[in-house]
């Protein structure tokens, strides 16, 4: 039996003889946004290439191959072109719900792996399958990319529809949007609290409501840490160490988000004349919006950062 396996999904342009000599060819005609990779079937192959809508040349299947030998994982760059704001929400989605920290191997149609990254069978997303391999595993190894050209014209199409989908399913899968649905739910609950503290520091303590604003913004936070960290990240380390760390970390972070949605507050009061309870309403949405991007990848979820991997 040959040591390697091509799997060609929903091949555009294909003659899997041109393989024959240096690997396995299995040609899925129809994958229908998920396919399983068989662990039963892989396990067989020492190196899997993974091409999704095109006819990879023998040559660079070769190439790929022969990478391996110094790598576990190694992917061509997607190289689409345009996008514009509509690729970087994609990439920052990606960041978020598959923890992927690599934006060129979010849309990758040709991978090549060692089978020995895996353990059991797991869904390949397509046409994320490289964002699908990386959340279905726990991968410490070495990943290198291989840049090359190849003719667009002999590239299947991929459908806005099906990547929107397939990264629903890994959010899913991986339990991020679980988690961030949560994380918005408590943002939610943390605002009413935030409310409720200031209308009552200011009108019952007398302090000023750009005073009560402070008093509020850090008890509300604190709050916030305490929630997101015992309800919504359950799955992390609570040793003491890494608690008060993250703790450290989140006070950081929302310092600086409370301080922004301070200025908002007080800017909409004093220049605009908007009763404080609801300039404090727009405040709290800005510096939430700046806490989460600030907290929720670089405190509690961990990504899979290229560059920790990369092949030197």
């Amino acid at each position: 039996m040959k040591k390697h396996l091509i799997l060609l999904l929903e091949p555009y342009k294909v003659d899997s003889e041109m393989y024959e000599d240096i690997a396995d060819t299995v040609v899925v005609e129809r994958v229908d946004g998920i396919f399983w990779l068989d662990y039963d079937l892989i396990s067989n192959y020492d190196k899997i290439v993974i091409v999704y809508r095109y006819a990879p040349t023998r040559d660079l299947v070769l190439e790929l191959l022969r990478r391996l030998e110094n790598t576990e994982i190694v992917y061509v760059p997607d190289t689409y072109e345009g996008g514009g704001i509509s690729k970087r929400i994609l990439y920052k989605l990606s960041s978020l719900l598959a923890s992927i920290d690599c934006n060129d191997c979010v849309l990758s149609r040709i991978i090549a792996f060692k089978t020995g990254i895996l353990t059991e069978s797991i869904p390949i997303r397509v046409p994320l399958i490289l964002p699908s391999i990386l959340t279905n595993i726990k991968f410490k190894g070495k990943m290198d990319t291989y840049p090359c050209e190849y003719p667009k014209k002999e590239c299947g199409p991929i459908e806005v529809g099906l990547v929107a989908s397939s990264l629903i399913r890994i959010g899913l899968w991986s339990g991020q949007l679980l988690r961030m649905l949560k994380f918005s739910f408590l943002g939610i609950v943390t605002l009413l609290l935030s409310e409720f503290l200031l209308w009552y520091i200011t009108k019952y303590v007398g302090f000023e409501y750009y005073i009560s604003a402070l008093f509020a913004s850090q008890i509300t936070n604190t709050v916030a840490y305490i929630l997101n960290e015992f309800i919504v990240f359950t799955n992390i380390p609570k040793r003491i160490s890494s608690v008060v760390s993250r703790f450290l970390k989140f006070m950081l972070a929302s310092w600086v988000s409370a301080l922004v949605g301070w200025t908002t507050l007080v800017f909409l009061t004093e220049i605009f004349d908007i009763p404080y309870l609801i300039s404090n309403i727009f405040g709290i949405i800005v510096g939430s919006i700046i806490l989460f991007l600030l907290s929720f990848e670089n405190i509690w979820v961990g990504k899979i950062s290229l560059g920790k991997v990369m092949k030197k």
